[in-house]
């Protein structure tokens, strides 16, 4: 694509996040699962769309339907469609495996993730000095 053209997908996704969820929900993922395999490709902005737009403003009530229908994507025969669905199942709390995520919080409240004295970082950290020292 030439630097002044518009990215058509990029166009599309924007139109999409201005919807309602329930417009996005019953026609535009309606529209995509009855595209053919190259009108999925042009409009494989609507899988992007559903995860941001339901974190906004999905019910908590449709979370298991919409984790359904994008865990059915990821076996999707295209690799492009498959790669969105894998990003968007986060957004809408869910890891690609479909489970939710375990919600571990640190003591300050933030997402729980590894120390820098945890087993596996300390083994980074002697790796990389190690690594250093023959230079």
């Amino acid at each position: 694509m030439k630097s002044g053209e518009k990215n058509p997908v990029k166009e599309l996704y924007n139109q999409l996040r201005r919807l309602s969820w329930e417009q996005l929900w019953s026609v535009e993922v309606a529209r995509f699962d009855r595209a053919t395999a190259q009108e999925r490709m042009a409009r494989v902005a609507v899988i992007r769309a559903v995860g941001v737009v339901f974190s906004e403003s999905g019910p908590a009530e449709q979370r298991e339907s919409v984790k359904q229908w994008l865990l059915g994507l990821l076996h999707d025969p295209s690799e492009k469609v498959r790669r969105y669905a894998m990003t968007a199942l986060p957004k809408i709390g869910t890891g690609a495996s479909g489970e939710p995520r375990s919600g571990k919080r640190n003591s300050s409240g933030a997402p729980w993730t590894r120390s820098a004295g945890s087993p596996r970082c300390k083994r980074w950290n002697a790796d990389s000095s190690r690594r250093r020292s023959r230079r």
